[in-house]
């Protein structure tokens, strides 16, 4: 089963039929968007959605553009987990991977230059999130998530020209407590923790 996120919604893509299900597609036609968001807007989180094929999540995928990206869960000596303030939301940073990068090197590259620390360590590989916009076209964002550590984060800063305003750490209490203000997606990492 994989997990979807769109805007403030998210929804489940299996490819067993035989259970219940908010929406059933038998096959992608030019009608799954419109009949995907009709049913996104009338229900609560999450929306369950399920194909009559093995191949779903690849048929799926076939409709969008795929973006690929890293980021990083960065986890201090306290427990605490570093994040980032973008467009009003607490965040983590990760960021779009670049010609020749592998995911991990994607990550730790983006979470020095977001957060201005060095010395990371990957302790290990999280699960992915995904998340579908639209801008001039369909598209997927694949984040790889990574666990890790940093032996030079005492001077951590926000990287303004990325619109990032505020960099600060979140012990357990903050963070597993849904008390802070983030995006679903994130919340679906922290649940991995």
């Amino acid at each position: 089963m994989y997990r979807i996120f769109y805007l403030n919604h998210s929804f489940a893509l299996s490819p067993d039929g035989g259970k219940e299900f908010d929406v059933i597609f038998n096959s992608f036609d030019n009608d799954w968007a419109e009949m995907l968001m009709k049913a996104l807007d009338h229900k609560e989180l999450p929306v369950r959605i399920g194909f009559g094929s093995l191949s779903a999540w690849d048929e799926f995928k076939d409709n969008f553009k795929q973006v690929d990206a890293a980021g990083g869960v960065v986890m201090n000596k306290k427990g605490e987990i570093l994040f980032i303030k973008r467009l009003g939301l607490w965040d983590l940073p990760k960021g779009k991977i670049e010609k020749k990068e592998s995911l991990e090197e994607c990550a730790i590259r983006e979470v020095e230059e977001e957060c201005n620390i060095s010395g990371l360590k990957i302790i290990k590989p999280l699960a992915p999130t995904y998340h579908i916009y639209f801008r001039k076209t369909w598209k997927i964002k694949m984040s790889q998530w990574y666990l890790m550590e940093s032996s030079d984060y005492k001077n951590a800063k926000p990287q303004k020209k990325e619109g990032i305003t505020d960099v600060e750490w979140f012990g357990p209490e903050k963070y597993k407590n849904q008390r802070l203000s983030t995006y679903p997606a994130i919340r679906e990492v922290l649940r991995l923790l």
